[in-house]
């Protein structure tokens, strides 16, 4: 019969490292390779090599047979350890995710405001500059080295958000303004015309508060916010019209609107000339006439309007003339 051989399995090693190979089962021995062995021709050898070899083992028994069985040594390379990032600006409140590689066993410190201390990726939340440290170890190689992340926090954002107004029977708009920030996004809220600008225009029905989003050029948040106050038993309006109107482009009195008139809901508003043909008709509050039909400019002289309008502070009706001067 062949001889039975006993051998210890294949292994791992790193390149600087060594392998104990045995077999028994004979009374000699031959391996083969004989590459980066310390002894070709006992049951126990140590190998030493500095790439994966498979070694064949040939064993004799007493009654002069021959049977060869294998053991394969793997080597891997020295590991490289790594930790990233080894050093970053966050801004307070966030996180930040480290990652360690190179080994199997990984140990952090400090261990508080960590996700982890055992594994090799960890999210940590610093509640002020802190140095954290990643022992590595790689037990195929036997080797151990610590790196060291440092995580310091950016100053918090100096924001402010005001508004320009209340709101009531007489203002029903008010303009919001927020500063600190390079970049602005508004909570989307009743009578908000602007969700992304520094600037806003609301017009809300009630109470209501504002929150703003400001983003600086760090990429830090803070949350900001401001109330608009509506009360309409106050500033009770007289719903004036103008008398006259000078469309002639200077940004002043060019337009025959209701500037004054609030909250505007439900609006029907015409101005005709003296033989009631129609020149303009809007329900939209904002609009307001410039002068013009069908792109003309229409001569100076006396026109009717007449204004149909709910408010919040009661229905109103006007109708009477207004004079173009050019």
């Amino acid at each position: 019969p062949l001889p039975a051989i006993t051998k210890s399995i294949d292994t791992t090693i790193c390149r600087t490292g060594a392998a104990s190979l045995s077999a028994s089962g004979g009374i000699s021995y031959s391996w083969l390779p004989v590459y980066a062995l310390s002894n070709t021709t006992s049951g126990l050898t140590i190998a030493r090599p500095d790439t994966t070899v498979k070694y064949y083992v040939t064993v004799t028994g007493s009654n002069n047979c021959r049977n060869t069985d294998s053991i394969t040594v793997t080597v891997n390379p020295k590991p490289i350890f790594s930790l990233l990032p080894l050093s970053a600006a966050i801004c307070k409140g966030d996180s930040i995710l480290l990652t360690a590689s190179g080994g199997d066993i990984y140990s952090w410190t400090p261990n508080t405001n960590i996700s982890s201390t055992t594994s090799a990726i960890a999210r940590v939340y610093p509640s002020n500059a802190t140095t954290y440290k990643v022992r590595i170890t790689n037990s195929t190689c036997r080797i151990t080295d610590s790196l060291t992340s440092s995580i310091t926090l950016n100053g918090t954002l100096t924001t402010s958000v005001t508004s320009s107004n209340n709101i009531d029977c007489s203002r029903g708009q008010s303009t919001l303004r927020a500063s600190g920030g390079l970049s602005y996004e508004w909570l989307a809220a009743a009578g908000i015309t602007n969700l992304s600008s520094a600037t806003t225009i609301v017009a809300p029905t009630k109470t209501t508060t504002y929150y703003v989003k400001i983003t600086d050029s760090r990429g830090c948040t803070a949350l900001d916010s401001v109330k608009v106050n509506v009360d309409f038993t106050i500033g009770k309006s007289q719903y004036a019209v103008a008398s006259a109107f000078t469309p002639n482009g200077d940004g002043k009195n060019d337009c025959l609107g209701l500037k004054y008139w609030g909250a505007v809901t439900d609006l029907d508003f015409g101005v005709y000339s003296r033989w009631g043909h129609p020149l303009f008709h809007t329900t939209n509050p904002n609009d307001c006439w410039d002068g013009r039909y069908k792109g003309l400019q229409q001569d100076a002289g006396t026109y009717i309007y007449q204004i149909k309008a709910k408010t919040p502070c009661g229905d109103v009706y006007r109708k009477g003339t207004v004079v173009l001067i050019r």
